[in-house]
Formats: C-alpha cells, structure tokens, sequence
C-alpha cells in the first residue's frame, strides 16, 4: 500500500462523507431529514479525523464544512424525501463480468420503488478542467472516457451481476458536495447507462486482467504531479 500522510484536506474528505453516510442511515431509522442532525454527524466526524488538522485548520474546516452542508440540506432536501430509503457503502461482492469476480463498494444508493439510483460524492472544485474531463464520456479524444464516468458504469455492471439485492439500476450520478467558490451552485453529472457503455468498460476489465496476467503494472496515469506515480517512479 502506497504511504500517505494525514491532511487537512483528505481529513475533511472523510468527515464530510461520514457525516452524509451516518445522515442517512439516520433517515433510514426515524426519518428524520433535519439540518441539525447532518451537522451533528460532521461535527462528531470531524472529531474522529481531529489529528488531521491543526488547531487552525480544524476550526477553519469545521466552519467551511457546516456552512456547506446548509447550503447542499438546502438544495437537495426535496429530492432526498422523494426515496423510499437509503443503503450507504453499499458492499457489491458477488458480481462477475464474463466470468471475472468483481466487486466495489457504492457511496450511496437511493431506492425506489421499481428501480435504484446510484450516488457516487465528491469534494473539490468541480470546475477545474482535470474533474471535467474525468466526468465525461468516451470520444474520439478518450475513447475510454473519464474516471468518474467508468465509476458509475462499473456500477452498474456491478448491479445486474449482484442479486443479492436485485436492484435495477436506472441512474446514477456523481454529486460534487462543495459549491461552486464563485457562483455558489452545487455541480452534480447524471448517467443513465446505456449497452454500449458497458460494452466499453467491461472491455476495459477484460483488458485489464490481460495485463495482469502478463505482469504488465508499469503504467502510470500521465500526470507528472501525480503523487502516486512519482512514488513509483523513485521506488
């Protein structure tokens, strides 16, 4: 496992998705949708990642994290009462894709009563040109498309091969948490996953296992400031 150090940034990461996975399995229980409690569960989780803040930092995330968790209660109350209810770090691990076992973990799935829809969160800045292209999907430029996009069609490979559960799933979407800095809006990106989508990423996981099998682990991201692969660049 590649080391990484504590930060006030992956800290407050963890804090604000804690805080939401904790929310909904709360809704789930009393129904309860109140501000209050949201804040309540990043407040309690904020003091779970303490060590990764300094004094100053804590204070000025705690403050940044409760007033965007009032703006995005706000903006997203009436579509979270529309579900019946919620699974939270939905465990998918008795899936295959042509005979190949896979398996992942979901943020959120939102159920209903015929069907499911997929959220996958983020923090960040949304805007930057980096997290636009992971949002998109394939193209003549990137023919494999973006990350995230994968992400939520993974997803749903994983949910027709997983019965356990037997979700149909007809949507899924990447919810970014923060707002815009300048404008204030809330960027979300929804799919709905077609054929040739999956036909796409599953080739991905074929290809994929081929490498492995050919011990074919050199490839790195493209990225010369990413710092996982200039750790395996020196190491």
């Amino acid at each position: 496992k590649v080391p990484h150090a504590r930060n006030a940034y992956s800290g407050f990461g963890s804090a604000m998705h804690g805080a939401l996975h904790h929310f909904f399995l709360h809704i789930n229980e009393t129904k309860d949708y109140s501000l209050e409690k949201l804040i309540f569960h990043f407040q309690e989780n904020m003091k779970m990642y303490r060590s990764n803040f300094t004094l100053k930092e804590y204070d000025s995330f705690m403050t940044h994290g409760v007033r965007t968790l009032k703006a995005l209660h706000a903006h997203k109350i009436k579509e979270w009462s529309q579900a019946q209810a919620f699974a939270v770090e939905a465990k998918l691990d008795n899936a295959e894709y042509k005979g190949i076992p896979i398996k992942g973990f979901i943020d959120k799935v939102e159920i209903f009563k015929d069907h499911v829809h997929v959220v996958d969160y983020k923090t960040g800045n949304p805007t930057r040109k980096k997290t636009k292209d992971k949002l998109k999907g394939p193209s003549e430029k990137d023919p494999i498309g973006g990350d995230y996009w994968r992400q939520i069609v993974f997803y749903k490979i994983l949910m027709d091969s997983d019965k356990k559960e037997n979700w149909n799933m007809i949507s899924g979407e990447v919810d970014f948490i923060e707002p815009d800095t300048k404008t204030g809006a809330f960027t979300n990106s929804k799919y709905a996953v077609q054929q040739d989508d999956i036909d796409i990423v599953g080739n991905q996981i074929l290809e994929t296992l081929e490498n492995i099998k050919a011990y074919n682990f050199d490839k790195t991201c493209g990225d010369e400031e990413c710092m996982w692969c200039n750790f395996i660049k020196d190491n």
